[in-house]
């Protein structure tokens, strides 16, 4: 299995996480994939750039669906870095 970070908004760090085994990752616009956060399938051209599952080495964002996207957004929201300015 492979580990990627996902990020913990409300503690602003990251913890590892495996992939799940049947997760798998294509370039393909066409292609359907999973969501690597909720698992629902969805095509790729359709996927938002995760805010929370990152890779380790570069920090690239895993697709996610829009529904997972639009709870990421709300979590960065309630937990902002002190920072920064919304």
């Amino acid at each position: 299995m492979t580990a990627l970070i996902k990020w913990d908004f409300e503690n602003h760090q990251y913890y590892p996480i495996l992939l799940p085994e049947n997760y798998s990752t294509t370039h393909n616009f066409g292609s359907v994939i999973k969501c690597i956060n909720c698992g629902d399938s969805f095509n790729y051209d359709n996927s938002f750039t995760s805010l929370q599952y990152h890779t380790p080495d570069m920090g690239l964002g895993y697709p996610v669906c829009q529904k997972c996207h639009a709870i990421e957004l709300k979590q960065k929201l309630l937990y902002p870095y002190p920072d920064e300015d919304y």
